[in-house]
C-alpha cells in the first residue's frame, strides 16, 4: 500500500501520485474492487469467481493458492478435494493438488473458464436441491404447479459432461 500510494522510504510523498497514469490505475483498481464486491453481495459464487479471475494470474505455485483461503476453497471445490485435506501437512496438500491439476494451466483462459464452470456447478450441487435459489428446482415446481405431472422426479447429472459445453459469447 505504501508503494502503491507513491510514498518514499521516509514517508514523504513523491511525484508519482501527481501523474495521470497513477490516478487512472488507482481508479481502475477501485472500480474493479467495487464491482467485485457488488457482485459478491448479490451472489457469493459470482463474487468468488471474479476474485479467482483477478488472483489467478499471480499464482506461480500451489503454495500461492494454499496461502489464500478463498483461492484454496475455490480450487478445492473445483477439483473435488474434500475440506478435510486442510488438516494434512502443507507439503502433502501440495502433492495432492499437483496430482489433480497442473498449476501452470492457470495462465490459460480456457482452463480458467473450465475451472469456473466446475466451481459453480459443484457449488450449486453442494447447496442442495432444497435451496430457494436453485433454478432447476424452481422450473420443475412451476411445471408441476401448471399440471405437468404432479410429481418431482430426482435425476442424476454428469457434472463433467455439463461443464464441458462451451459458453456462448454475448
Amino acid at each position: 500500500m505504501h508503494t502503491q500510494l507513491g510514498f518514499k522510504d521516509e514517508g514523504t510523498r513523491n511525484s508519482l501520485t501527481d501523474s495521470a497514469a497513477w490516478r487512472t490505475v488507482m481508479i481502475n483498481k477501485y472500480v474493479e474492487q467495487r464491482f467485485e464486491s457488488a457482485q459478491a453481495d448479490q451472489n457469493e459464487k459470482v463474487g468468488t469467481v471474479l476474485e479467482f479471475r483477478r488472483k489467478a494470474g499471480a499464482v506461480k505455485n500451489w503454495f500461492d493458492v494454499l496461502k489464500d483461503p478463498e483461492m484454496t476453497e475455490f480450487m478445492r471445490t473445483s477439483l473435488g478435494v474434500p475440506s478435510s485435506v486442510a488438516g494434512l501437512d502443507i507439503d502433502k496438500q501440495v502433492e495432492l493438488f499437483k496430482a489433480k491439476f497442473d498449476i501452470t494451466k492457470l495462465q490459460d483462459p480456457a482452463e480458467l473458464e473450465k475451472l469456473e464452470r466446475k466451481y459453480v456447478a459443484i457449488s450449486d450441487a453442494q447447496a442442495g436441491v432444497n435451496s430457494a435459489s436453485n433454478v432447476a428446482l424452481t422450473l420443475m415446481n412451476a411445471a408441476v404447479s401448471a399440471g405437468a405431472g404432479g410429481q418431482f422426479t430426482p435425476i442424476t447429472l454428469d457434472i463433467s459432461a455439463v461443464t464441458s459445453f462451451r459458453r456462448s459469447s454475448y
